[in-house]
């Protein structure tokens, strides 16, 4: 018996436990196209496949990342991105090229595909993050050649650091219009010709 009320009371006791924790719910963001992207002009003559974007280990994760004004990086329990960050920085990218440069081809290349011989640009993501209550830290190193990479034509690097809130919300908000201007300075590049 003293058994049987040792249990029962042991099942009260986890079931008080589950009911007063706060479970949170997740947050979920995405990259979105610029849908007011300017439109330089026609380029029917472009033909760019974006190679797979790289981003460091730090970055390669659904969760979202910061750092604080340590420098100590931060992991976000409850935000984060609804797909990979590479897929979702190809996919925007892409579309905010094909806006900017309308008539050109657009393509993205995807993993272990063997590509067309037209354009390549290499992106490679040095940070994509953010100070809270401070600033969105990006930085990206771009490169475009011709067969198959081997033929640099030209290369470059953006850096943004807009000021941001201090939410989740607000770093994406910020990145999204990083990013926004970095598609703008590519079409640019590309729009004026090698």
């Amino acid at each position: 018996m003293k058994q049987f009320l040792s249990v029962i009371l042991l099942l009260l006791c986890s079931s008080c436990v589950q009911l007063g924790s706060d479970s949170q719910p997740l947050r979920y963001y995405l990259l979105q196209p610029n849908a007011k992207a300017q439109q330089l002009s026609r380029h029917a003559d472009i033909d760019v496949t974006l190679q797979t974007i790289h981003v460091p280990a730090y970055l390669d994760r659904l969760q979202l990342t910061t750092y604080n004004q340590q420098q100590q990086v931060i992991i976000a329990s409850l935000d984060r991105w609804a797909e990979p960050l590479d897929e979702n920085l190809n996919r925007v990218l892409k579309e905010n090229l094909s806006r900017h440069l309308q008539g050109g081809r657009i393509t993205s290349q995807k993993k272990h595909e063997a590509a067309a011989e037209n354009l390549k640009l290499q992106l490679t993501i040095n940070s994509f993050d953010g100070i809270l209550g401070g600033h969105v830290s990006v930085d990206i190193r771009w490169m475009i050649a011709r067969n198959g990479m081997s033929e640099q034509i030209k290369q470059g690097r953006f850096t943004d650091n807009t000021p941001i809130g201090d939410s989740y919300s607000e770093l994406v908000q910020g990145l999204n219009r990083a990013l926004d201007k970095f598609s703008y300075k590519l079409a640019e590049e590309l729009a004026n010709g090698f």
